[in-house]
C-alpha cells in the first residue's frame, strides 16, 4: 500500500466575501482543508498522505475564454492547469511524502521545493494572493479569539 491522496482546493473558502460567495459554497470549501486533516492520520497508517493542495490563480479555459488570458499569464501570478499537475506528479515520487500528511500544501511551493516548472518553463509567484495566504494562516482565525470585554482566561 502507500500513494497520495491530495484533494485540490481554492483559497475562496477562507473567507466570506458577499455578495460574490455564498455561505455554503464556503463551508465546502474550507471544510476540505479539515477532511483532509481528519483523514490523514488514518490513511498514514497505510501509507497514504492525505493534504489538501492549493493551487494559485488557474487560467481555466473559462477565465481564458472571458478574460484576457495572456495578459494575465505575462503577470506571472497564474498558472496553467499542468502545473498543478506537475505538483502531484512530485508529490507521488516523493519517498517522504508522508511528512506533509494533513497539511495545506500549494503548488508554487512544491514547484520550488521539487524544481518542476510551468508548461512555459516559468515558476508562477502570486505575491498579491498566496503568499500573504500562507502568513495568514499562522495565525488564527479571528472568530477563535476570545477578545470581548469581560472575557476571563480560566488555566
Amino acid at each position: 500500500p502507500g500513494g497520495v491522496h491530495p484533494e485540490a482546493k481554492s483559497l475562496e473558502g477562507e473567507e466570506y466575501r458577499p455578495p460574490h460567495r455564498s455561505i455554503p459554497y464556503v463551508l465546502a470549501k474550507s471544510a476540505t482543508d479539515r477532511m483532509m486533516a481528519d483523514m490523514a492520520p488514518d490513511l498514514q497508517s497505510v501509507g497514504v498522505a492525505a493534504m489538501s493542495l492549493w493551487p494559485g490563480g488557474t487560467l481555466t479555459e473559462r477565465i481564458c475564454k472571458f478574460m484576457d488570458g495572456d495578459a494575465m499569464r505575462a503577470t506571472g501570478r497564474f498558472e496553467s492547469q499542468e502545473f498543478v499537475g506537475r505538483a502531484v506528479v512530485a508529490l507521488a515520487g516523493d519517498k517522504n511524502v508522508l511528512k506533509k500528511a494533513g497539511k495545506v500544501v500549494m503548488a508554487h511551493e512544491l514547484a520550488a521545493e521539487y524544481g518542476f516548472t510551468d508548461v512555459d518553463g516559468n515558476l508562477p509567484h502570486d505575491a498579491l494572493n498566496m503568499l500573504p495566504l500562507r502568513e495568514e494562516m499562522a495565525r488564527p482565525p479571528a472568530y477563535w479569539v476570545p477578545d470581548w470585554d469581560g472575557y476571563v482566561r480560566r488555566q
